[in-house]
C-alpha cells in the first residue's frame, strides 16, 4: 500500500504532476524526488490523472465519450522506468518507443498505440483490456520485442499489422480474437488458446506480410483454433489433438467446395459455409489447417469425418 499511498501525499501530487508535464514535454526522469527498482525509474503506484470516460447514446449507436482529453503521448523515448501497479488507463501512445519497462499489475485498459514500438518490457499480471495492441496507421503497425505477457488481460483487444518477436505468451488472458496480419518470430505461447483466429494480408491498403517463424503452441492447450491464409512450416503444434495441415490450402478448399456441391446434407451445408467463407483469404502459398476435433464440436462427428476424407483425396 505504501507505494499507492505515496503519490497521495503534497509531495507525491507534485512529483506525480512533474512526471506526467516531462513525459508529455519528452523530458527525463532524471533530478527528481524518485528512486529506482533494479536500476529503473520506481514509478510502480502511479497514477496518470484520472479521465472519466462514459457511455453515451449517439444517433444510432453507443459510444464511449471522454469527459476531457485523454492520456497523449507522441514522438516519447521511455526507458528503464517500473510502472508496476500503476493505473494508466486510456493512454494513447503515437511514434513513441518504450524499453526496459516493467508493468506488472499495471491497469492498462484501453491502451491505443500507434506506430510504437514495445522492448524488453515485462506486462506480467498488467490488465490491457480493450486495448489497441496492434494498430496499423499510415503504413506501419506496432512492434513487441522481448516482451513477457504472463497472466495478462488480453480480452477484446485489437491487433492488427503488429510484430511479436522474441515475446512469450504465458497463460495470458486471450479468447475469442481474430489476429490481423501480423508477424510472429520466436514466440512461444503458454496456457489456454481459445476461439482465436490467424489471418494473412488481405487488403491492399493494410499489412502485405504476415509470417510465423518458430512459433512455439506446444505447452499450448487449443480450442477454436484458425489459420487462414498462412503460411504454417514455422509453427510447432500440441503433440495431442486431432488436426492436420496441408500445403496448398486455396486449391485444396476448392476441391471440398466441388466435391460437396449437390450433396444436400447438413454437414455439407455447414462445411460449404466455411469454407466459402474463408476461400477469398487464402493465397496460392498458403496452408491449410483442420482440426477435425473442433469440426466434430462445432459441425458433426460426420461432418468432421466428410472433411477429413474431402482435403485428403
Amino acid at each position: 500500500m505504501e507505494i499507492l499511498n505515496r503519490w497521495e501525499t503534497p509531495e507525491g501530487r507534485k512529483t506525480s504532476a512533474e512526471v506526467v508535464s516531462r513525459l508529455r514535454r519528452r523530458k527525463p526522469l532524471d533530478k527528481l524526488p524518485l528512486d529506482t527498482v533494479d536500476g529503473r525509474w520506481d514509478l510502480r503506484g502511479f497514477r496518470w490523472p484520472t479521465v472519466d470516460v462514459k457511455m453515451q447514446r449517439l444517433d444510432r449507436f453507443t459510444a464511449a465519450v471522454a469527459t476531457r482529453k485523454l492520456p497523449e503521448l507522441r514522438g516519447v523515448q521511455l526507458s528503464g522506468v517500473d510502472f508496476s501497479q500503476a493505473v494508466l488507463p486510456h493512454l494513447r501512445l503515437f511514434d513513441s518507443t518504450v524499453s526496459d519497462c516493467v508493468f506488472d499489475g499495471a491497469l492498462m485498459g484501453d491502451l491505443r498505440a500507434w506506430r510504437t514500438s514495445f522492448e524488453h518490457c515485462d506486462l506480467t499480471g498488467a490488465d490491457l483490456r480493450g486495448s489497441l495492441v496492434g494498430g496499423w496507421d499510415q503504413g506501419k503497425g506496432n512492434v513487441w520485442r522481448h516482451c513477457r505477457f504472463a497472466s495478462t488481460s488480453l480480452q477484446k483487444i485489437v491487433v492488427r499489422g503488429a510484430v511479436f518477436e522474441d515475446c512469450v505468451f504465458d497463460n495470458a488472458g486471450i479468447g475469442s480474437l481474430a489476429v490481423d496480419a501480423c508477424t510472429f518470430r520466436r514466440v512461444r505461447f503458454v496456457g489456454p488458446l481459445v476461439d482465436i483466429a490467424f489471418y494473412g494480408p488481405t487488403k491492399p491498403d493494410g499489412p502485405q506480410e504476415a509470417v510465423l517463424e518458430d512459433v512455439d503452441l506446444t505447452e499450448a492447450r487449443v480450442s477454436g483454433l484458425m489459420f487462414v491464409g498462412l503460411r504454417l512450416s514455422g509453427v510447432r503444434f500440441p503433440a495431442d489433438g486431432d488436426f492436420a495441415v496441408f500445403p496448398d490450402g486455396r486449391a485444396r478448399l476448392q476441391r471440398v467446395l466441388e466435391a460437396l456441391e449437390g450433396d444436400s446434407s447438413e454437414e455439407a451445408y455447414a462445411l460449404t459455409v466455411l469454407a466459402r467463407s474463408t476461400i477469398k483469404q487464402y493465397r496460392d502459398d498458403s496452408d491449410l489447417y483442420v482440426n477435425y476435433d473442433d469440426l466434430a464440436r462445432d459441425v458433426s462427428v460426420r461432418g468432421a469425418e466428410l472433411m477429413r476424407r474431402l482435403v485428403s483425396d
